[in-house]
């Protein structure tokens, strides 16, 4: 597993979060290339843009590094865990059994 594209995931996430008085629009598409066996995130605004292209193994880490490590260490509760999922492969939205 290449720890270092989910590490440049989250980093290129977080160095271009906006700022204040930053107007530019911010966009973060998920799209799942079956050709490649490849999900691929691309982050973009109107002065940056940057992709990283993450396996089914890396995507779950990913996952879990949202819904657990990260919420945990700013001391949050998760709420991916409660949210509704949608499945890249089948493109539909299954919702959380809180519901």
């Amino acid at each position: 597993m290449y720890v270092a594209e989910i590490g440049s995931l989250l980093n290129s996430l977080d160095d271009r979060a906006p700022r204040t008085g930053d107007t530019a629009t911010k966009v973060l598409a998920v799209e799942y290339q079956p050709e490649h066996l490849k999900t691929v995130f691309e982050y973009g605004s109107s002065n940056d843009r940057a992709a990283v292209a993450l396996s089914s193994g890396e995507v779950r880490v990913f996952k879990e590094l949202l819904q657990y490590s990260i919420p945990f260490l700013y001391g949050f509760h998760s709420t991916l865990a409660n949210a509704d999922l949608y499945d890249l492969h089948s493109k539909r939205l299954y919702p959380s059994d809180d519901d």
